[in-house]
């Protein structure tokens, strides 16, 4: 597994962050190394470093046969930047999760519309594993644990999903379908790009999406 930069930078502050988060998937028993690019202070202008550069980076994860998981370290504004760089036969040939949220949504919805890749809209080194979990109950974190141990290793369903106390519902129901979502902005910034999703996609899906500090009246539109 490899913790890697894939659009901000890493400030110094943060560093402590990326730390635990390789004691975490270490206590779950994998094997944890950092992407070059993933250094304290590293940056250009709002990313981590050029399109190219963070390109050139995923692409070797991808073509690494060691390499069987990617976590982002966090999110950011860089995404975009380098869609048309991924190597996506390095993808279909050997396909490999990539956890991530917020901006690392746009690669989940692209990379799955190019090659099926499904996208794990999971925790992130530095507001995630090495942030709001250090907070949390032991028995959260064990819980959360045991959920990520049986969605990178296993093969079956993982089934229900461990509620947070705070989960509110608006209108109750059931539905099924398969998940397309992300960050509302860019899925709407996705499907205005020749990256665009097919629409026949979203034909019976379950429509997710998440935003913060947005007004009521930004996500209606």
């Amino acid at each position: 597994m490899v913790i890697a930069a894939l659009s901000g930078p890493l400030p110094a502050a943060y560093e402590p962050n990326v730390e635990r988060t390789v004691e975490v998937f270490e206590r779950m028993g994998f094997r944890v190394r950092r992407a070059p690019l993933l250094e304290a202070g590293r940056r250009h202008w709002w990313s981590a470093a050029t399109p190219a550069e963070i390109a050139g980076e995923l692409n070797g994860l991808l073509r690494d046969p060691e390499v069987r998981a990617i976590v982002a370290s966090d999110g950011g504004q860089t995404a975009l930047g380098y869609l048309d760089l991924i190597d996506v036969e390095a993808i279909r040939a050997d396909p490999k999760p990539i956890l991530g949220y917020s901006d690392i949504s746009l690669l989940h919805l692209v990379l799955h519309g190019r090659t099926g890749l499904v996208g794990f809209h999971a925790d992130m080194a530095v507001p995630g594993f090495g942030g709001h979990w250090q907070s949390a109950p032991a028995a959260r974190q064990a819980e959360l644990e045991k959920l990520y141990t049986r969605l990178l290793t296993g093969t079956e369903a993982i089934g229900a999903l461990p509620a947070s106390p705070s989960w509110e519902c608006w209108r109750p129901g059931r539905a099924e379908g398969r998940l397309i979502g992300g960050v509302i902005n860019r899925i709407v910034l996705a499907q205005a790009t020749p990256f665009a999703l097919p629409l026949e996609q979203f034909d019976g899906a379950v429509l997710f999406w998440e935003e913060m500090g947005g007004l009521a009246s930004y996500v209606w539109s």
